[in-house]
């Protein structure tokens, strides 16, 4: 609901829902100086200056440039991708069944270590190495994940969580056991692209409980079988749409 109106800019109106969304989106240390009937007031302040700005841009015709336009159509574009994938891997559904089969048949697996770790998936070493160049020049891992990988995990900063040997390719675990907790990997070739690892943490061999172990199998399955849908779709791209390397 928008609830109460609090105020209007031009013919935009501005809702409670609106304010309580600005609200919402600031970082919790900032959230007290906005409490209160007083902090309300100050974002609402802050609502109605950012619509006069939209309004005055609007009136100077920026959202006419060429520049400007070629910049959102960018956008757009990363967003109709974005939700392509979304919709892609939102199909893939763990049944309790498929987690207790995988249980009982990889038993060992699960008694063995764990590693976490998250990825960078890119098409080429080129882009690898550029990746991988921001993430030493400062940027954080989760953030270019974020903006470059072409994995699902990129949604979560590409972390796929705990896993044991036998979950991932054999490249890829190879690489990321002989790894050092919080190393930052070069390249690592799979047959899905180049990847770019963080390892974060490993933990011991003892076979957990199936309750204990449940979220996690499904975890797992569930990035398998999005993998697996995400790499069918690209190969059915692929087969629709030319594609030409240089």
């Amino acid at each position: 609901m928008k609830g109460r109106l609090l105020a209007k800019v031009g013919n935009i109106e501005i809702f409670e829902s609106d304010v309580n969304g600005v609200f919402d989106a600031l970082a919790p240390e900032i959230k007290p100086n906005y409490e209160g009937a007083e902090g309300q007031r100050k974002l609402l302040d802050e609502v109605i200056f950012q619509e006069l700005y939209y309004l005055d841009a609007v009136d100077k015709g920026y959202d006419k440039e060429p520049e400007f336009v070629a910049r959102i159509n960018e956008v757009k574009r990363g967003m109709l991708r974005d939700e392509n994938i979304r919709r892609t891997v939102s199909a893939a559904v763990v049944t309790d069944d498929e987690i207790r089969k995988f249980y009982n048949e990889h038993g060992d697996m699960l008694a063995q270590p764990e590693v976490r770790a998250s990825h960078i998936l890119v098409e080429t070493l080129e882009a690898a190495q550029g990746a991988l160049k921001r993430i030493k020049d400062g940027e954080a891992f989760a953030d270019v994940a974020k903006d470059v990988s072409l994995c699902p995990s990129r949604d979560v900063g590409g972390d796929l969580g705990f896993f044991r040997r036998g979950m991932m390719v054999p490249e890829f675990e190879e690489a990321v056991f002989a790894m050092n907790n919080d190393d930052v990997s070069e390249p690592v070739q799979t047959q899905f692209g180049y990847h770019i690892i963080f390892k974060s943490g490993e933990k011991g061999t003892k076979k957990p409980p199936f309750d204990e172990a449940k979220a996690s199998i499904e975890q797992i399955l569930q990035l398998q079988k999005q993998n697996e849908l995400f790499i069918r779709k690209v190969e059915e791209f692929q087969k629709k749409y030319e594609v030409k390397r240089f």
